[in-house]
């Protein structure tokens, strides 16, 4: 697996738990983050026009993955417990605010207000030459802001 070290740090309900799924300088898997977003249009086909009518909601949805390789684990054992607590982590998280900070952008962040975890897979990494925990995550995100 190719690593980069992230740029970016991603804290889960900030002021509250926060918990940290990304930090600066973690080990990034899988190729750069992607954050596909869908824009919230409805599109209505009207029974006495050529045209449907295509309605906004307004609500501004974006999916944010990413892998992260932690070699921290002295063992293959203790690699196994970062899995397993990982999923107990995770299963507990719930729908809450997440905040994204750019390392060399100081003063300001991106707030979502509604961020949830819709997937998560860990794992040892068996090609690894020590022991490595992967984690990926796929988060659903709604009501981005630049603060």
């Amino acid at each position: 697996m190719d690593l980069l070290s992230s740029i970016l740090k991603l804290t889960f309900d900030p002021g509250v738990s926060n918990r940290v799924l990304l930090n600066y300088g973690d080990k990034l898997g899988e190729g750069p983050l992607k954050f596909p977003q869908k824009l919230g249009k409805d599109i209505v086909p009207t029974v006495d026009s050529a045209y449907p009518l295509i309605l906004d909601s307004l609500n501004a949805e974006f999916t944010l993955k990413f892998t992260v390789a932690d070699d921290t684990a002295a063992s293959l054992a203790e690699s196994m417990r970062g899995v397993l607590d990982s999923l107990v982590t995770v299963a507990g998280l719930g729908v809450k605010q997440l905040k994204i900070e750019v390392q060399g952008i100081t003063g300001h962040y991106w707030l979502v207000q509604y961020c949830g975890a819709t997937e998560h897979e860990p794992w040892n990494d068996p090609h690894a030459r020590y022991a490595r925990t992967v984690r990926s995550y796929t988060l659903a995100c709604a009501g981005i802001s630049y603060v």
